[in-house]
């Protein structure tokens, strides 16, 4: 999805206007030859999407946000019950956060156009197109019972004062 730090980027300044908390995470890979490992280009958060000095940042080594370090408190300390998800990789990183989430009771949406991936290969190197990798994980979440929602939808919602 080319166009998903774009939209990410229009979440942002929905959020930020609305006071609306934003959290951010950071995948830190653990393997020597990733360019995720800390300190690597790859690891930085893009300049369009970057948080600002005082938003929250996870530190991670795993696929679920849940798993970096003070989340749960942070957001126990925001008395926070409903979750906005965006980022990469959808049937990785997100997909784990979400399910986690779902799973620790909060109520969580999933922004379809602000989540990209990347193609995928089976065992025996059977390619899965990225377009189909993103509709599947997206329609499987949704059938677990997480809303998934475009952009515009989730705008309307952040902006309407009850997030």
């Amino acid at each position: 999805n080319p166009d998903a730090e774009k939209r990410i980027a229009e979440l942002l300044a929905v959020c930020r206007r609305e006071q609306i908390p934003v959290i951010f995470s950071r995948y830190n890979s653990r393997r020597a030859d990733s360019p995720l490992r800390r300190g690597e280009p790859g690891n930085a958060i893009k300049r369009e999407v970057a948080p600002l000095p005082e938003e929250f940042v996870v530190e991670k080594s795993g696929n679920s946000v849940f798993k970096g370090e003070g989340l749960i408190a942070h957001l126990k300390s925001l008395g926070t019950t409903d979750l906005v998800f965006a980022g990469i990789a959808t049937d990785a990183c997100v997909s784990a956060s979400v399910r986690e989430a779902r799973d620790l009771g909060y109520v969580v949406r999933i922004v379809e156009d602000a989540c990209a991936t990347f193609d995928r290969r089976t065992c025996d190197e059977k390619l899965f197109p990225v377009a189909v990798v993103h509709e599947t994980e997206l329609g499987i979440l949704n059938a677990a019972g997480v809303g998934v929602y475009s952009t515009g939808e989730t705008l309307k919602y952040l902006a309407s004062g009850n997030p």
